[in-house]
């Protein structure tokens, strides 16, 4: 069976939506001739050959992005598959040896942090914040308060 490999798989991990809803939806949106073509060209290095189509016919660019989507999905699960494997008695032996130099570090450690005496925390001085300053409103002058008139000369024109 053809599968992407992982570079071709972080490259089109990017159009991932759109090969899920072309695939279980059976519609595509939003992508433009460069991007279909960028997908293009991965589908060409696994299949060794380009899928000519009319990028203008939306019936020939659903049909494309279902061939591709599937074989991603494909993809996708046979190398999840892969990663779960279960893991060689000899890999299990090294990583049960390493986790025992661990756990004998980690006693280490805590045997030098129990002859440490502990430190009495020290506590930060934090600056006095100033004193608000509080203003009293000012009086609202009354509606029919008559209004004082000055005698200021300055004013007054001869």
């Amino acid at each position: 069976m053809k599968t992407f490999n992982q570079e071709q798989l972080e490259v089109l991990s990017e159009y991932e939506d759109r090969f899920r809803t072309a695939v279980s939806m059976d519609y595509y949106r939003n992508l433009t001739s460069r991007t279909l073509d960028k997908i293009n060209e991965v589908y060409a290095e696994v299949n060794g050959t380009k899928h000519n189509s009319n990028w203008s016919c939306g019936h020939c660019v659903l049909s494309f992005l279902k061939t591709v989507g599937s074989l991603y999905f494909k993809s996708v699960e046979a190398l999840d598959e892969a990663e779960a494997a279960p893991i060689s008695e000899e890999k299990q032996k090294e990583a049960e040896a390493f986790l025992e130099v661990l756990d004998e570090i980690f006693e280490e450690v805590d045997d030098e942090a129990a002859t440490v005496p502990d430190e009495a925390p020290v506590e930060e001085e934090k600056p006095e914040e100033p004193a608000q300053v509080v203003k009293e409103p000012e009086p609202k002058p009354e509606k029919d308060a008559p209004v004082k008139k000055t005698n200021n000369k300055a004013t007054k024109k001869k």
